[in-house]
């Protein structure tokens, strides 16, 4: 069965369980409703239907250690360190660094140049660093 016509090119439109057709005027008004509602549950909406599916807050994600790189060469003598940043993009002069070993006391160092990317120098400020740590700021 076809769609039933009224006369040349004219459709009935879609039908409702017993009762009058929808005219076309309402259509897009149907189309638009449908898309919103499609928007909001989807989650693309301001209301949140579903709290349990909350993202991570930025605050969390940037106090995390980010790691600078590792221990290359220790000068105990003149008390400065090699760092292989590993083409990472340094941190500034002056910025203060920890290494945390394992089963170590912790150390501080701060940055004062980086030569010769991928390398960072830094000064020891307190702890004793040893080649293969991992630097974190």
């Amino acid at each position: 069965m076809g769609v039933p016509r009224l006369g040349p090119g004219l459709d009935v439109g879609l039908k409702r369980r017993g009762s009058r057709p929808i005219s076309r005027h309402y259509r897009p008004t149907c189309l638009a409703l449908v898309f919103a509602a499609n928007l909001v549950l989807s989650g693309w909406g301001h209301f949140h239907l579903w709290p349990w599916k909350k993202k991570p807050s930025r605050a969390s994600a940037t106090n995390a250690p980010r790691m600078v790189g590792t221990i290359v060469l220790v000068n105990e003598e003149e008390l400065f360190v090699l760092i292989d940043d590993g083409m990472r993009v340094g941190p500034p002069m002056g910025t203060v660094l920890k290494i945390n070993p394992a089963g170590g006391p912790p150390s501080e160092l701060r940055v004062t140049q980086v030569q010769r990317p991928p390398f960072i120098i830094a000064d020891i400020i307190r702890g004793t660093p040893r080649k293969g740590d991992k630097v974190f700021q």
